[in-house]
């Protein structure tokens, strides 16, 4: 197995190319929004070595809890 710190100390991170999952989370969706067929731990298994995973919040609609 290569590791990476034997490529070389002075390399820069944009000179070594890793593997990695482009949106490794998005395994659902239409056409047009799943970039995944298989789930993190199916891509770890495969070789992915680094997840590119966005995390998003979402509000809920304020129901007036904690109001009077």
């Amino acid at each position: 197995m290569i590791k990476y710190s034997n490529l070389g100390q002075h390399k820069q991170l944009n000179e070594i190319v890793m593997a990695g999952s482009h949106d490794a989370g998005v395994t659902e969706g239409g056409a047009n929004v799943q970039t995944q067929n298989m789930d993190i731990y199916l891509q770890a298994y495969a070789g992915v070595r680094l997840f590119d995973i966005r995390i998003a919040g979402q509000s809920v609609a304020d129901r007036g809890v904690g109001k009077e």
